[in-house]
């Protein structure tokens, strides 16, 4: 990927939250989770707030092995209104015949609130660094940095993406997802999304994500999610599902 493109995107990241006012968060009565689009909740936890996200993905691909992944454990905690730690660890990868099985690389994470009160627009910064200490079939063995902006709108329908500019295996990749999500119900939300990865070194994939998600207490969510690949580079399919729990 050329570095000016990969400027420009930091760029505008940049100039958004310069635009921006003051950072001052508003936690939600209900949980927020990051599961299980693409796209990361632009929201923090709250002061204080501890936040476990969990799940379990099987991915299919007629062009390479299975895998399957699990626990793709998040730990998210809040400091002040506007901030969050996270630690990000996809887990143990058991992948079918020859493939590479073994556990991936964690990666930590800092959250910043962009957006002031409860406006309709919401915006967030996320800066990752992954830790090369994965089994060495699927270890970068590198400190790779990744920086992603964060948005909603909530208007008749909630709409939400994510920019992410990643570097893993010594090459960049623009990640991009934005979707629409549904509420109907009590407690219950659909959403779709479109996800796209343009690597440095090789071609764009594109799929389409979806997912249904119950919130089951006020603190807890269950998930359920389905992915479909839209050309030969995406994968051909995959589905999960997860549980989401906040500690207050």
């Amino acid at each position: 990927m050329p570095t000016t493109c990969i400027g420009n995107v930091i760029a505008i990241c940049g100039g958004l939250a310069l635009l921006s006012n003051a950072a001052v968060a508003q936690q939600s009565s209900d949980i927020i989770t990051h599961r299980p689009s693409f796209s990361a909740s632009p929201y923090t936890v709250g002061a204080g707030v501890w936040q476990g996200e969990f799940g379990y993905l099987l991915t299919n691909n007629d062009d390479a092995p299975n895998q399957q992944t699990l626990p793709q454990a998040l730990i998210r905690y809040g400091f002040g209104t506007s901030m969050e730690f996270q630690f990000d660890w996809a887990g143990y990868t058991n992948s079918s015949g020859n493939g590479a099985s073994g556990f991936s690389d964690p990666s930590i994470g800092f959250k910043w609130r962009l957006s002031e009160g409860p406006g309709p627009l919401q915006m967030s910064l996320l800066a990752e660094l992954s830790l090369p200490i994965g089994g060495s079939e699927l270890t970068s063995d590198s400190l790779d940095p990744a920086i992603s902006f964060l948005w909603t709108y909530d208007g008749i329908a909630d709409f939400f993406g994510t920019v992410e500019v990643a570097h893993s295996n010594k090459n960049f990749a623009l990640n991009n997802g934005i979707g629409v999500a549904f509420a109907f119900g009590v407690h219950k939300s659909l959403f779709f999304e479109h996800q796209m990865n343009i690597p440095e070194n090789g071609g764009t994939s594109h799929s389409l994500n979806t997912g249904f998600a119950w919130l089951s207490t006020t603190d807890s969510q269950i998930d359920i999610n389905f992915s479909l690949g839209l050309n030969d580079r995406a994968a051909d399919f995959t589905l999960g599902a997860g549980y989401a729990r906040r500690f207050r």
